[in-house]
């Protein structure tokens, strides 16, 4: 499986689980000691959604959609730490969702270097732009230059 093939189904499955966290009864939040947080994991689903269907809608996948995805790991996996689970069942369901985080976010990070390493970086030069700088787009859309202006009267240029 190639890295837009994983990309593709993890951009399905961000879609499900945001749907799930949006829809999910008061209940499956405090089954985890998520008590008083379903807010707050609704708004989670929402940007899970918007992550997936980023990932779905890019014509040519770009390694930004999964790298929010691990932000968003990391923030799945915060509210977990926080949770105050009551009983031995409830630390068991919450372990086990931690565990899920946790190898999701692998997944995640891996799909993510491997489109880094098939764009050839070109999302990583691309996000180093600074609002001073200028990116020259030829007809396909891609950047094939770069222009800096750091001071007046000085510019630096870079072309492929």
């Amino acid at each position: 499986m190639d890295g837009r093939q994983l990309a593709r189904g993890l951009g399905w499955f961000s879609v499900g689980l945001g749907l799930y966290e949006l829809f999910a009864r008061r209940r499956t939040f405090s089954r985890l000691g998520l008590t008083g947080r379903d807010r707050l994991v609704r708004g989670f689903g929402l940007r899970e959604i918007s992550a997936g269907v980023g990932i779905l809608l890019a014509g040519r996948t770009r390694p930004g959609w999964l790298w929010t995805r691990v932000a968003g790991d990391l923030m799945d996996f915060v509210l977990l730490a926080s949770a105050r689970p009551l009983g031995r069942n409830q630390r068991r369901r919450l372990t086990a969702a931690k565990a899920a985080v946790i190898g999701a976010t692998v997944v995640d990070v891996l799909c993510a270097e491997r489109l880094s390493r098939e764009s050839g970086g070109r999302d990583r030069k691309a996000r180093r732009l600074r609002s001073t700088d200028t990116a020259l787009p030829s007809r396909s859309g891609d950047i094939e230059g770069v222009v800096i202006i750091k001071r007046p009267g000085t510019i630096a240029a870079s072309l492929r």
